[in-house]
């Protein structure tokens, strides 16, 4: 899905998806301790919660074959993959506060997308269900890269898209990986994680929730105002300046 460009593109926004806008780590969490259970294997200190996330179905995959499995990768994510969208589909994961507000409004004032490690139906079934369609001028799904966050592949290509440099580009992302993804991707970041989170230290940008933000943030953002970090701390994250 990718729309016309019809508003400024010399600035854009991307939301990372699970964890970011989406309140659904933990059924990533469940979906892992279901494979491990049906396989009888058991969770290992290598295969961590905090390593799940932010990554594509395919590397998390990768990481089980240090339980010596002989399965294809592959056949391992395609079976995650739909087990996770199953409980997703049924459960209906919530948006995280302040989450659909912040999407639709930064929409409103130019190039706004989702750039995720999920699969390109989870995507659409989001913007469906969260009525976020048309807000969304284009989303990145694991399908359209093949180095996993965090990698900077997903957010270069984000850039090429939006037709945006990098560096007028701002991320919101939950996870280490997505952290360190958009930031050796040479873009801004905001990291949407409480002040005590490993993530908090790589970015001097974060916010628990997206009720932080001020009302004037995104038109700010989008006229051009708040493009450099410095900016972006003394207008917008002060308080964070020091954590």
């Amino acid at each position: 899905m990718y729309k016309a460009l019809n508003k400024s593109s010399n600035y854009a926004v991307f939301f990372d998806l699970d964890g970011t806008l989406l309140d659904s780590e933990p059924i990533t969490e469940e979906v892992v301790k279901n494979w491990l259970k049906r396989n009888k294997y058991c969770l290992t200190a290598e295969i961590i919660s905090e390593s799940l996330h932010g990554i594509t179905w395919l590397s998390i995959a990768k990481k089980l074959q240090i339980l010596e499995t002989d399965t294809d990768p592959a056949s391992i994510a395609k079976e995650l993959e739909r087990n996770y969208f199953d409980i997703s589909n049924e459960s209906d994961p919530e948006l995280l506060p302040g989450a659909h507000k912040a999407f639709s409004e930064a929409a409103t004032y130019g190039c706004t997308g989702i750039v995720t490690g999920s699969s390109k139906r989870f995507v659409e079934n989001f913007l469906t269900r969260k009525k976020l369609v048309n807000e969304c001028t284009f989303y990145i799904s694991s399908e359209n890269y093949s180095a996993s966050k965090p990698h900077p592949e997903p957010y270069i290509l984000a850039a090429e898209r939006s037709k945006c440099e990098p560096k007028n580009c701002l991320v919101f992302e939950d996870s280490i990986a997505g952290v360190k993804s958009a930031t050796d991707a040479g873009m801004h970041v905001v990291a949407v994680a409480h002040q005590d989170t490993p993530q908090r230290k790589i970015t001097p940008l974060g916010i628990s929730d997206y009720n932080e933000l001020p009302s004037n943030f995104f038109s700010r953002w989008f006229g051009g105002q708040l493009a450099k970090d410095n900016d972006l701390i003394n207008s917008c994250f002060s308080e964070y300046k020091n954590s």
